[in-house]
Order: structure tokens, then sequence, then C-alpha cells
């Protein structure tokens, strides 16, 4: 038994046609929420981790790797209490930062 519905509205569309809109439909939305769904940036924003200020008893650290992070993280763990060794293979610390070569 084959069912046959009558839309007022049925209109006759092209496969190329409907590629083509689905195309310009994809493109829209796309465009569309890279422009208006961006995250809000914040000003401030606590730290969800709290982690002591000092350690209670030294404690050592080794870092491998004396790039950008590792510089930072030594930096901040010292800050902290800790004693930090820093490993890099190069001769200069500093990786690939910008020292005026």
């Amino acid at each position: 038994m084959k069912r046959s519905f009558d839309f007022p509205l049925q209109h006759q569309i092209s496969r190329r046609t409907l590629l083509k809109l689905a195309g310009v439909s994809t493109f829209g939305g796309v465009l569309g929420y890279s422009r208006f769904a961006k995250p809000q940036p914040t000003v401030f924003q606590q730290d969800s981790l709290s982690l002591p200020n000092q350690v209670s008893h030294p404690k050592r650290v080794v870092i491998i790797g004396g790039g950008l992070a590792g510089l930072a993280c030594a930096y901040e763990l010292s800050q902290r209490g800790f004693q930090v060794t820093l490993l890099e293979r190069a001769a200069q610390l500093g990786a690939r930062l910008p020292v005026g070569r």
C-alpha cells in the first residue's frame, strides 16, 4: 500500500540546487558561529587550585626542559620553597625564546 501525501506548497527542487543551498547554509552557520559565539574573556578569575604558599619541609624537584614553560615552573616552585634542579639539553636556557640573536 503506497501512501501519498499532498502538501499544498510542494515545489520541485533539483539536486544541484539543494546541494548549493546546503553548502551556503553550512558556510553561513560556521561563519555566524565563529563571529558571535566566542567565549567572553574574563579580566580576573580566581584560581580554582589552592596550593600552599610555602612547603613545611624542603622538597626537591627536577624539571626537564629549560624552555619558557620549564623556566616559569622552576621560578614558581622556587618561590614556594622547593629546591629546583633544571635539566636542559642545550647549552643555553630559553630554548626557542628570542634573546637578541
